[in-house]
């Protein structure tokens, strides 16, 4: 048997052969052949629309490197599979909807809604132009000027502002739903994966899902030990 924990241990920095190696993995273990066509059809379009397989994982915290994003992703995914040796989740879930649910918990960060100039002339809360989904990245690389051979990341100013877990369900919501209709439990694992170290997080106190429980567990693990959270206290020492 597979020892999930340890490859969600091992993810590789930046080698992106060994990263779809591994995604097309997940996806071989899909059971029936509808359900890999529908994984097939929402990563087609999280590829063309958004920065997903380039984006950071952070610009402060964790992963702040170009393929960061879909690095941390797949190892929460695999951690999710890693819990699901050890408690079983998947009996509860369908097997699809719980990797896509660890894939794309941070879809926000990869591309939301990017504002555009409009013949219009429609208004927003940041100036006279209307919106629309596009592969305009979430975060911008720029070059430092006391460093010019090294690179930081900041967000877009171009993209409508909203947090992140809202902007992943945003595009799910708009983008996914002709392939992939989840358990109304993905919504919620993905709305509150930061559990209650965020304010919003109070909203399912005492009420979150098993999903959610267990991606919240699989997302801090591996951003903070398995990553190495930069930002404060080192978790691995």
């Amino acid at each position: 048997m597979p020892n999930f924990r340890e490859t969600a241990n091992a993810i590789p920095t930046t080698n992106f052969v060994q990263l779809k190696t591994l995604l097309r993995e997940l996806a071989g273990d899909i059971p029936s052949e509808e359900g890999r066509n529908i994984f097939r059809g929402v990563m087609s379009i999280v590829a063309n629309n958004t920065d997903y397989f380039e984006a950071p994982a952070s610009t402060r915290f964790h992963l702040n490197e170009e393929k960061g994003l879909f690095r941390h992703s797949l190892g929460v995914t695999y951690r999710l599979r890693a819990l699901d040796d050890a408690y079983g989740i998947f009996p509860l879930y369908s097997y699809l909807d719980v990797i896509l649910a660890g894939l794309l918990h941070d879809l926000g960060k990869a591309g939301q809604v990017s504002l555009v100039e409009s013949s219009k002339n429609v208004p927003t809360q940041v100036g006279k132009k209307t919106y629309e989904i596009t592969k305009t990245p979430y975060y911008v690389r720029r070059q430092l000027k006391s460093r010019p051979g090294d690179f930081e990341y900041k967000r877009n100013p171009e993209m409508v502002m909203m947090a992140i877990p809202v902007g992943s369900l945003h595009f799910i919501g708009t983008m996914l739903c002709d392939f992939w209709k989840p358990n109304p439990d993905v919504y919620q694992a993905i709305a509150y994966h930061d559990g209650m170290y965020v304010g919003e997080g109070q909203h399912v106190q005492h009420a979150d899902c098993k999903l959610t429980v267990a991606l919240h567990h699989a997302d801090y693990w591996q951003s903070r030990v398995e990553s190495e959270w930069k930002n404060g206290l080192n978790w691995k020492t």
